[in-house]
């Protein structure tokens, strides 16, 4: 018989947890073009009869 083996509890040390230190991201806005939406001129269909 093998005598019963004692596990011992691992002593975990208590990781301190340094928390980071994010640097302000300053956002910059975009600044989005104004886009001249030009209306598309459509061209007239003629529609040709069919025959």
């Amino acid at each position: 018989m093998l005598p019963p083996v004692k596990l011992q509890p691992v002593k975990l040390q208590p990781v301190k947890l340094q928390p980071v230190k994010l640097q302000p991201v300053k956002l910059q806005p975009v600044k989005l073009q104004p886009v001249k939406q030009q209306p598309v001129k459509q061209q007239p269909v003629k529609q040709q009869p069919v025959k």
